[in-house]
């Protein structure tokens, strides 16, 4: 680090976030690891309540909405890269409840901490579909999780997300929900 002020990217096998951890210690700025997603720092991961208001209710399968509330969920990576996801129960199509969509959040940023989740969309879609306590959350926290992973996996294949997912960029037709009378 005496040598030089500019930014140090260390490049080379990182097979362990121990392997992560040294080449930071010794003075990197940024760590290029190869093959695998970081392992998440459970401790450094935010979950963050939300409220947006709507400027008018509507009704939506026999209940009415007046805004959104739910949670944003932030990993961070043991190597500092960040990615969110987002858990908003929907009252009334959904049996599960915004305490029970917090619970499943705070509950599994322990088990994340220990997954080694491959950094290839194939072989991470696996792993996901194939984790037993990821497979338990409610649908809501699920979301939260898989979206964070994902956004990960793509940081870590330097890749946007739609790149990462092989989606291409273009123009989509989406859904919108109307209320009232023209």
């Amino acid at each position: 680090r005496t040598l030089t002020m500019k930014p140090i990217l260390a490049k080379g096998i990182h097979a362990t976030d121990d392997d992560i951890q040294k080449a930071l210690d010794a003075g990197a700025d940024w760590v290029l690891v190869v093959g695998r997603i970081p392992k998440i720092h459970s401790k450094k991961c935010l979950i963050e309540p939300f409220e947006i208001p709507f400027h008018k209710p509507f009704t939506f399968a026999g209940n009415t909405v007046s805004g959104r509330v739910g949670f944003y969920l932030t990993l961070t990576s043991s190597d500092g890269w960040q990615a969110e996801g987002e858990a908003a129960p929907l009252p009334g199509t959904s049996p599960e409840t915004l305490k029970k969509c917090q619970h499943d959040l705070e509950e599994i940023l322990p088990v994340l901490k220990n997954l080694e989740l491959p950094a290839e969309k194939k072989y991470l879609i696996k792993e996901l579909r194939q984790n037993e306590r990821l497979s338990q959350l409610c649908p809501s926290a699920k979301c939260a999780v898989e979206s964070a992973i994902f956004n990960l996996a793509a940081r870590a294949n330097h890749q946007s997300l739609a790149e990462f997912l092989d989606f291409p960029l273009e123009d989509v037709s989406t859904a919108a929900l109307l209320q009232g009378t023209y």
